[in-house]
This record gives structure tokens, C-alpha cells and sequence, in this order.
């Protein structure tokens, strides 16, 4: 059953998305907005993609349970495109929800720690992919 809705992307999570926790850091993150006008917008496409990429993650889950379980593990072609599909889009949505959270939280450091601290610095636009683990 569906949680409510994110406030960053008004969808309703499944169950076992963190809603709690999603919500606190956004709201404790909120105020640094206006403190931090170069570092928000990462932070906010990033925050708001971790639900996203969840929510499609979900979606791959249920759909692949659901062709499972009426058609078994070799179905004929088209059925078995539709697995393959799902069940990819499963693990990228998910490897995704992990990269972003890691990339939203290189922005929330980047706004706590400010410039001058060298390992945690502000991304310029069009540098993202730069972004890597310490």
C-alpha cells in the first residue's frame, strides 16, 4: 500500500520507502536555500530523483512478480522480453536510488562544509559526472 505522497515529487512511495526520514533531511536541508543558491539545485534534482528512481524501481518489482508468477521463468518471447525489461529496469532504478542519494548528499556537504573545504566543494553545471566517491 502507498505511503503519501513526497512533497518533492508528490508521488506516493511504497511501503518500504523511508518516508520518515526522506522528510526529515529535506525540511532540515530546506533552510539552506537561500544560504546556498549555487549548491541547492544539486541538491534538489538529486533529492528529488532518489523518489523517482525508487518509485520506477517499485514499479519494475511489481511487474516482474506479477508476469512471474502467471508465467512462470521461460515464458515464450514477448512475455520474456517484458521480464528482461523489468528485471533490468529493477537493478539500474536501483543502482540509480544509491547514486543519487550519494550525489544529493555530495551537495548537502558541499552547503554544510562550503568551498573551502577541498574535499567537499561546490559542482559547477556540466561537471556532475565529476562527482566521485572520496
Amino acid at each position: 500500500m502507498p505511503t503519501n505522497p513526497l512533497s518533492t515529487i508528490h508521488l506516493p512511495m511504497p511501503d518500504d520507502f523511508d518516508l520518515v526520514a526522506y522528510e526529515r533531511i529535506a525540511s532540515r536541508i530546506a533552510p539552506l536555500h537561500e544560504v546556498h543558491p549555487d549548491s541547492w539545485p544539486e541538491y534538489a534534482g538529486g533529492w528529488s530523483a532518489i523518489g523517482f528512481r525508487f518509485y520506477a524501481c517499485a514499479e519494475y518489482d511489481e511487474s516482474f512478480a506479477r508476469s512471474f508468477r502467471q508465467h512462470g521463468g521461460s515464458p515464450p518471447p514477448p512475455e520474456r522480453y517484458g521480464q528482461e525489461r523489468d528485471l533490468y529496469g529493477f537493478f539500474v532504478s536501483g543502482l540509480s536510488v544509491i547514486e543519487t542519494f550519494g550525489y544529493g548528499l555530495f551537495a548537502v556537504a558541499s552547503m554544510l562544509r562550503g568551498r573551502a573545504n577541498r574535499r567537499v566543494a561546490y559542482v559547477p553545471s556540466g561537471s556532475q559526472k565529476a562527482v566521485q566517491p572520496l
